[in-house]
Order: structure tokens, then C-alpha cells, then sequence
């Protein structure tokens, strides 16, 4: 098991940073036993994992595809009940490359909701993401 993530303000810049190393197993870590983890980009293209193994199993699956290369914070500060439960909902960018190495820019809609374990630090309870159209980054001046 990774460290557990103690601080609230540092779980994003922890996250990031197992995404782009595909920790696996550090990124399972940042999951309570029984969260869930939605993904769609449509009506009709939605993926629910509940469970730490089936959220391993989406992300090992997704960053065996994808490299992230950059992820910026949510545009929303996590409101923070009694210092053990946080939520928010905001909207983030994530610029990633695919098997060929071409980037991809993609805008999530985000809803985060986490709960402070005593032994496990910081985690999703749940995770539920809605992807807006991929874009590629500029190249500069059309």
C-alpha cells in the first residue's frame, strides 16, 4: 500500500502524479473498498466500476491505452463536512496521448466525493466523471 494521502489539499497533486507513473496499485489506494467510479462521454457510452479491483481493473485498462501528460485541478474547492467528508463539483482538462503519441485535450465535468479513513487517509467514495468532446491541443494559428 502507497502512503495514505493525510492532507485534503494534496490529494489532486497525488492522484495526478500516479496517473502519469500508471501506479496501479497506488492509484487502487486512493479508492475506498467499496467506491464507485463512473466514466461516460455520452448517453449511450457510460462505464460504472464499483469496487476497489474494478476500478484497478478500468484504469489499468484505460492507462494501458492512455498517457496522461497534464491534468489541471478542478475548477472548485472540495466543501469539507465535520473533517471527514469532502465533495465537490467542477470541471477539469485533461491533455493525454494515445497509443501513436498524439495528444488529445479532453474537459470533464466532475462529481468528487471523499471520506477520511483513519488508517487509509483521504479517498473516493465516488467518482463520476462526464467527458465533453475531445479536442486536439492548438498547434498554433490556423
Amino acid at each position: 500500500m502507497a502512503s495514505p494521502v493525510r492532507s485534503l489539499a494534496d490529494f489532486v497533486s497525488i492522484y495526478v502524479e500516479r496517473l502519469k507513473a500508471k501506479d496501479i496499485d497506488g492509484l487502487g489506494d486512493l479508492y475506498a473498498p467499496g467506491a464507485v467510479l463512473s466514466s461516460a462521454r455520452g448517453q449511450d457510452d457510460a462505464f460504472w466500476a464499483v469496487g476497489r479491483d474494478a476500478i484497478k481493473d478500468y484504469l489499468a485498462v484505460a492507462l494501458r491505452a492512455y498517457t496522461v501528460i497534464e491534468e489541471t485541478p478542478p475548477t472548485e474547492d472540495f466543501d469539507v463536512w465535520d473533517g471527514v467528508l469532502a465533495w465537490r463539483r467542477g470541471v477539469f482538462t485533461c491533455v493525454f496521448a494515445d497509443g501513436a503519441g498524439t495528444p488529445d485535450r479532453l474537459s470533464v465535468e466532475a462529481v468528487e466525493v471523499l471520506m477520511l479513513s483513519p488508517a487509509e487517509g483521504w479517498q473516493y467514495v465516488a467518482d463520476l466523471s462526464r467527458a465533453q468532446p475531445v479536442t486536439r491541443p492548438s498547434t498554433g494559428p490556423v
